[in-house]
């Protein structure tokens, strides 16, 4: 009896201190998210190692630079192109968009988002977003020997 009184005493309290539990526990969970994810084995371009010019670490870095040029206030497009230059072949560009992944960005905001309100997107998914249909050209114009979009 003691025990409901108490409770039907303090019943807002309570409920406050319920939100704030289930708030702060989901909060947890989304911000321990990764910000990036590899693709799963079907999501990935295929990539024959023996024709290509760059190794896995340089893939990985060109990656990062696309994603850094893309998340910034703007896009660096010297930085981007500057990552394209070093491609040679379709088996460089497959190579680094594998190493991409997916990473964390804001369609909406064109940047790197928060967990809360943006997602985890590919490669070309970012770049089309990034980029204006001119750019996108330039792109396809000045790197043929690349498929990109």
């Amino acid at each position: 009896m003691k025990i409901l009184a108490f409770i039907l005493k303090n019943f807002q309290p309570i409920i406050y201190a319920l939100l704030g539990f289930f708030v702060l526990k989901t909060l947890k969970e989304v911000l321990s998210k990764p910000s990036e994810e590899k693709l799963k084995n079907d999501e990935e371009l295929p990539v024959s190692n023996t024709k290509t010019t760059i190794t896995n670490v340089q893939a990985q870095v060109i990656a990062d630079n696309i994603y850094n040029a893309s998340i910034e206030s703007g896009t660096d497009e010297a930085l981007l192109y500057a990552q394209f230059d070093k491609l040679k072949n379709q088996n460089d560009f497959n190579a680094v968009y594998n190493a991409f992944g997916k990473r964390q960005y804001s369609k909406f905001w064109g940047n790197v988002g928060d967990p809360v309100t943006s997602d985890k997107h590919d490669m070309i998914a970012i770049l089309t977003n990034e980029l204006t249909t001119k750019e996108q050209e330039y792109l396809k114009n000045n790197y043929p020997h690349l498929t990109i979009f």
